[in-house]
């Protein structure tokens, strides 16, 4: 689950289902602990 996302010029934004991701975001996630490495790997 996408909690929450951090653009390029660092304006945060609450993600909403439309929300376009492009380089230099940051983008904070809340994973199962299972699920840690296959998000890692998702997201390089």
């Amino acid at each position: 689950m996408v909690t929450g996302i951090t653009n390029g010029a660092g304006k945060s934004i609450i993600p909403n289902g439309y929300s376009t991701l492009k380089e230099g975001d940051t983008v904070v996630v809340a994973v199962l602990r299972q699920a840690t490495k296959f998000i890692q790997k998702l997201f390089g």
